[in-house]
């Protein structure tokens, strides 16, 4: 066995079939019939069904995927590590809520990133629970998530900001002119919110439930722009963090009666490889302490 046939078995699980893994690692059909061939002689036993239609994992095959991905993943690690130690380069990888991509990564550069250019960042901006899936998987180096909570006892965190969550409102809106909102002012208000799964929306699925109000949801989307345009043209209401409009002339930001506010912390894996930039960036916000 060894990693290039394990990366074959991959492909022909997440294709499956041969001709679309073949032509995907732009090998021939009868090579990579012949690696997963060698595996089951190897281990005594059938990792795939042969149908017509393609092939299905028996159990042994399902047994091996799983067993396979932290082997595969810890190589392309060690590759990576080695590559930077080798070259004098350091890609950051860094995982961003879509919410805060926008605000957070121009002034990451500003505080940061433009003081040390021996660095690259390299940004996934996805959900808070896929980012910390991939940080504990190390496919990132490090993270900035929304919390209320403490992050786990598995993470470390440094706390970066505090935010505010509120309405976003045009400035034309005839709720503009409040000083604070309850979520019973918002029962007939069409809104613009984040996906379900996404933090901001769980934390504000409570408060209409608290509220005993049923949102009037006009559509859900990550994509901050498309949120803002439809606030901005009052077609629907739009919830998002006093820090990111506040320099918007055309918005204006209601806090709650009950204020809402989360925290933004810096967060890693603890026992895990520790490049030259990882502890350069972490060292910066643990430096500067939190801001508001």
């Amino acid at each position: 066995m060894n990693l290039i046939q394990l990366r074959y078995f991959q492909t022909v699980c997440a294709c499956g079939n041969l001709t679309q893994a073949a032509e995907l690692l732009h090998i021939s059909q009868p090579s990579l019939s012949s690696a997963i061939h060698a595996l089951e002689k190897e281990f005594g036993v059938d990792l795939f069904i042969r149908q017509y239609r393609g092939m299905e994992l028996t159990a042994e095959g399902e047994r091996l995927l799983k067993m396979s991905r932290s082997l595969t993943e810890d190589a392309d690690k060690m590759l990576r590590i080695m590559q930077e130690l080798g070259s004098g380069r350091h890609i950051l990888r860094i995982g961003v809520p879509p919410i805060l991509g926008g605000w957070l990564l121009p002034r990451l550069y500003a505080e940061f990133f433009r003081f040390h250019p021996e660095l690259q960042m390299e940004v996934l901006e996805e959900r808070r629970s896929v980012i910390k899936q991939k940080l504990n998987h190390e496919l990132l180096d490090l993270a900035f998530i929304i919390h209320t909570q403490p992050v786990g006892s598995d993470l470390r965190a440094v706390r970066t900001s505090e935010l505010e969550s509120g309405v976003i409102l045009s400035r034309k809106h005839a709720l503009a002119g409040r000083e604070s909102l309850d979520f019973t002012a918002l029962a007939e208000e069409r809104l613009v919110l984040m996906p379900e799964l996404f933090f901001q929306s769980e934390l504000l699925a409570e408060r209409f439930e608290k509220a005993g109000v049923e949102p009037k949801v006009l559509c859900r989307t990550s994509q901050i722009y498309t949120m803002l345009q439809l606030v901005k043209k009052q077609q629907a209401v739009g919830f998002l963090y006093q820090e990111m409009i506040q320099e918007d002339p055309e918005l204006v930001f209601v806090p709650f009666q009950e204020p809402m506010k989360i925290q933004v912390s810096l967060i890693w894996k603890e026992n895990q490889y520790h490049s030259a930039g990882m502890k350069e960036l972490i060292r910066h916000f643990r430096a500067k302490g939190p801001a508001n």
